[in-house]
């Protein structure tokens, strides 16, 4: 009796999207210029929701968690079509869930590009017959190149869900009737491993991570320029980003995965709190809200 509530419960808290059918009326964003970019010109970004991003750097262009079949009322609104990924040098899969993975195969066949991901998407990829010498599993490997990148796998966890915030997406799931929805959608797109990344190029480092489930243990001797946190996950997540922010001691916080992806389920973020604490606490960061689905550059020489 307990266990399908414990699984509604779960899966309530657990899963962050929508159904991966393609928007009914997409806009194609503009495509982003795959002209290279050096550290003086910037690092250029497209946040595509969630903790999903396109970054161009060093030459090289890749997608992070690129979930970009949204729910056609999500907020903000982000129509990205595959082809405004295009071309792509790899894609880079933080876990399995499927506000991070549910895409990555469609992506991968029209990108034809390597894969990082956990062992649960790579099987997935695998099973639809995916050149295997693209396939790349996290849990084998420390790290990788992408042109003149270099990306570090650190290996972390998923953000534990304190009992307040599960409550309180139980009962929003339950109330929007879409209980089933969600327990199909945890159900198919497992966890799997989870891990960050920390991309260096020209002597400047982004930190990129899809779940804020990092502990000292996991981000000590770590430092980034840039970090790219998820602000979801806890109803207390002020002390998480404090934990990141005091070891990696970045000079620009860029926060993601506070959008309403899943109405009723997912609501926005409260980013006035976050920009408070970092106006008391961490002065000496600079708080860069992604703009949805539009290209922005972060330059550190400004």
């Amino acid at each position: 009796m307990l266990k399908p509530l414990f699984l509604i419960l779960l899966s309530a808290a657990v899963l962050t999207g929508a159904s991966p059918a393609p928007p009914s009326d997409p806009h194609i964003i503009p495509a982003v210029s795959p002209s290279p970019i050096t550290p003086s010109a910037g690092i250029r970004l497209t946040w595509l929701g969630t903790a999903g991003f396109m970054i161009e750097w060093g030459g090289a262009r890749f997608a992070v968690d690129p979930y970009i079949s949204r729910h056609p009322k999500a907020k903000p609104v982000i129509n990205t079509r595959i082809e405004d990924l295009l071309p792509l040098d790899a894609i880079l899969i933080t876990h399995g869930h499927f506000d991070h993975a549910a895409d990555v195969e469609n992506i991968a066949w029209a990108a034809a590009c390597p894969v990082y991901a956990p062992r649960p998407v790579i099987r997935r990829l695998e099973k639809k017959g995916y050149p295997p010498e693209l396939l790349h599993p996290n849990e084998t490997i420390s790290g990788f190149q992408i042109g003149e990148v270099s990306v570090r796998i650190v290996h972390s966890r998923h953000i534990r869900f304190n009992p307040a915030l599960v409550a309180t997406i139980a009962g929003r799931v339950i109330r929007s009737f879409r209980t089933l929805e969600v327990l199909r959608l945890g159900l198919g797109y497992p966890l799997g491993s989870d891990s960050d990344f920390l991309a260096s190029y020209g002597g400047v480092s982004v930190y990129l991570s899809g779940s804020a489930g990092f502990g000292e243990e996991t981000l000590r001797g770590l430092h980034a320029d840039v970090a790219l946190l998820p602000y979801a996950g806890r109803s207390d997540m002020l002390p998480v980003f404090g934990l990141a922010l005091k070891m990696l001691e970045p000079a620009v916080l860029v926060p993601q995965h506070f959008d309403e992806f899943y109405p009723g389920f997912a609501p926005l973020g409260d980013l006035e709190t976050l920009r408070e604490f970092l106006g008391r606490e961490y002065p000496q960061v600079k708080m860069v809200i992604p703009p949805p689905g539009v290209p922005f550059v972060i330059n550190l020489d400004n």
